[in-house]
């Protein structure tokens, strides 16, 4: 993979014993990362390739040019001593997996509010990454943006959010409560899998509570369904091993199979609808579920 030249700078441009380097757009197939772990970007550069940094194991810190208007997808993959980036603010989107295993960063700031994405596993296996604010022209939470992020504790998002994908959040070990703004329409398949400490989720009134949406929450002991949920998918809360209690609204019109399977703690599932299809298996293995009470 190729690598981009890097020159020292002079010794009146360094901090005070910390060597940086200067990183230029020329290319050479023999070039190989140096060995340093603080570097400035060419302050003529306007975009970074995909091959520009991946794989840079030694860099704890970058600094890019306020100008600097697009990177590409995975461009910092695998540089897994980098701690902190500042996203100049002319960029307006980061693209797919550009942090992925970056297994270091500890801090992200958006110098401006030019963000409207942030593509599928950009932050995939950051597994130092602590806190997040979603920048607020971001609509779409992608798809495994923030998947295993194991020390990920606090998450702000803001009433712009209209979706949260597949695996956005799943396996965020050390999430304990999340608060979903009212504007999102849909929380789609295994979006919070795996996530063990979740105690507290509060839920917007969405239509569908989707497959394996909170499977494995296994710290997960309440939960309110909103009235507008018409369907709870299959395994939308199994090996939910904390949780208590639960009531389905009376406009939910079908209960899947699996649903709360494995849910061990579950001892009470008040039902208000007389017209609802609760499959054979939804609540298989939840072994003190003593009563199932239906009411109008």
């Amino acid at each position: 993979m190729s690598k981009m030249d890097v020159v020292k700078l002079p010794e009146s441009s360094q901090s005070a014993g910390t060597p940086r380097y200067l990183v230029f757009p020329d290319y050479d197939e023999s070039s190989q990362e140096p060995d340093s772990e603080y570097y400035e970007c060419d302050p003529c550069r306007s975009y970074i390739k995909t091959e520009d940094f991946q794989g840079w194991r030694n860099m704890k810190a970058i600094e890019l040019p306020e100008w600097l208007g697009y990177i590409e997808l995975q461009a910092f993959k695998n540089c897994t001593s980098l701690k902190i980036i500042v996203i100049p603010k002319k960029i307006k989107g980061l693209k797919e997996a550009i942090f992925d295993n970056c297994i270091s960063l500890k801090k992200i700031v958006f110098s401006g509010k030019n963000i409207r994405s942030i593509g599928e596993y950009a932050f995939f296996h950051c597994t130092s990454l602590e806190t997040i604010t979603i920048p607020e022209k971001v609509r779409i939470i992608e798809e495994g943006v923030f998947s295993k992020c194991s020390s990920l504790h606090e998450i702000n998002l803001h009433e712009n959010i209209i979706a949260i994908h597949e695996y956005a959040f799943s396996d965020c070990t050390a999430l304990t409560k999340m608060d979903i703004p009212s504007s999102v329409e849909y929380i789609e398949n295994n979006a919070f899998e795996g996530c063990t400490a979740l105690r507290e989720i509060n839920l917007p009134d969405l239509k569908v509570i989707s497959d394996s949406a909170f499977k494995d929450c296994t710290s997960l002991t309440s939960i309110i369904i909103p009235d507008s949920v018409k369907e709870i998918k299959r395994y939308a809360f199994k090996d939910c091993t904390s949780l208590t209690s639960i009531i389905i609204p009376k406009n939910i019109k079908t209960i899947e199979n699996g649903a709360f399977t494995g849910c061990t703690s579950l001892a009470i599932a008040v039902i208000i609808s007389d017209d609802i299809d609760i499959q054979e298996r939804a609540f298989e293995k939840c072994t003190t579920l003593m009563k199932q009470k239906e009411s109008n």
